[in-house]
């Protein structure tokens, strides 16, 4: 049992820094495999497929990322809607900037075997949501428009970081990137906080 457990760590270990070092498509069982000197079908019986590995390599980056974020809220807990905003926008930026590759596999990984997403898993995915929840919370009394912008607030940033990273709109430019994120959290918690005392402009009704 202990050695399984050393095993484990020592496969997740070596996963993490491939990731690190050459993105998702390098997380392979074989080169893995060999670089912890097991056989791969000691790498399955541990994490069950390619797939369970990569999750629990994606497990560990989410809990780092989790991490970041809720100590950047812890440290302005007191503060207005919009510093508690952009302190969360730039907590996300700052992670996905140090480590791009764990960022990206986050998101771009597809799941084959939805069987092998564990409860924990799925709990940080929602947690890190949750965060954003609760910092519009006192702002929207409905519960579930609440959730919806926060997802609102989240796909606008995580967007803007994308397209950068990715390089989509030219070379990444970390200025001009931190400037858009801080712009869009200016301009939603505007929004939010006219919608509050009611001098906001009509709600879109979904309707194009």
């Amino acid at each position: 049992m202990v050695f399984r457990v050393k095993q484990r760590g020592k496969i997740l270990e070596i996963a993490q820094a491939t990731l690190d070092e050459k993105g998702l498509s390098a997380l392979q069982a074989r080169p893995i495999a060999v670089e912890a000197n097991c056989a791969i079908g000691t790498l399955y019986n541990i994490f069950g497929s390619l797939d369970g590995l990569i999750l629990a390599t994606n497990a560990t980056s989410l809990r780092l990322l989790l991490q970041s974020v809720s100590q950047a809220l812890v440290e302005v807990r007191d503060q207005p809607l919009e510093v508690k905003l952009q302190r969360l926008a730039s907590a996300y930026l700052d992670f996905a900037i140090a480590h791009p590759n764990r960022w990206r596999a986050i998101f771009e990984h597809q799941v084959q075997s939805p069987d092998q997403i564990t409860r924990d898993y799925r709990e940080q995915h929602t947690a890190l949501l949750d965060l954003a929840i609760d910092v519009v919370g006192p702002f929207i009394d409905d519960e579930s428009r609440r959730a919806a912008t926060a997802y609102a607030i989240f796909g606008s940033i995580h967007g803007i970081i994308a397209l950068a990273l990715d390089r989509k709109t030219g070379d990444f430019d970390h200025a001009q990137t931190r400037w858009q994120v801080q712009r869009v959290i200016s301009l939603l918690t505007q929004g939010l906080n006219a919608e509050k005392t009611g001098t906001a402009a009509s709600e879109p009704t979904g309707n194009v």
